[in-house]
């Protein structure tokens, strides 16, 4: 298991005892996950015969710190190869919805296999808030590249 997938399935855990817990005291959990870290929902689409998987991750575990980042790979066929996907980090303020910050997106400089992806810490805030990550990955088509978004990742407070 990948510690990619072990980070998503702690947080998982953490969030769902978040909601049982606000649940069992009569109200649901709304608020922001304590400092840490936050993926999105994995999202899966297709550019040219090619399946892709992409998804958003969010690092706020160091106060005052705030990154975010888009992963993208392969999904089918399982690999692809150099420079055939992109991702662009994408930083936005919880409470008002604003971007705080996106970066400049960079292009896969190898090939990659399912389940690699392409990532880079594109956008980073040296300030406290609650904070979301949702990004943009591309994928090649024959002539240029397709924009696709991620999911959004849940709120996270440092």
């Amino acid at each position: 298991m990948s510690r990619t997938t072990t980070r998503k399935r702690r947080l998982i855990v953490v969030l769902a005892s978040a909601f049982l817990v606000g649940s069992s005291v009569g109200g649901v959990a709304t608020a922001a996950v304590a400092a840490g870290y936050a993926f999105s929902n994995n999202g899966y689409y297709t550019v040219a015969g090619r399946q892709y998987v992409n998804y958003a991750f969010l690092d706020a575990q160091t106060n005052p710190y705030a990154y975010a980042q888009t992963r993208t790979g392969p999904y089918s066929p399982s690999s692809s190869p150099t420079g055939y996907v992109g991702s662009r980090g994408r930083l936005f303020i919880q409470s008002t919805g604003a971007m705080s910050c996106e970066g400049t997106t960079s292009y896969s400089n190898t090939s990659l296999t399912y389940p690699s992806n392409w990532s880079n810490q594109s956008c980073t805030r040296y300030s406290h808030g609650s904070w979301y990550s949702y990004g943009v990955s591309y994928s090649w088509n024959g002539n240029g590249y397709n924009p696709w978004y991620t999911f959004r990742t849940p709120a996270v407070t440092n």
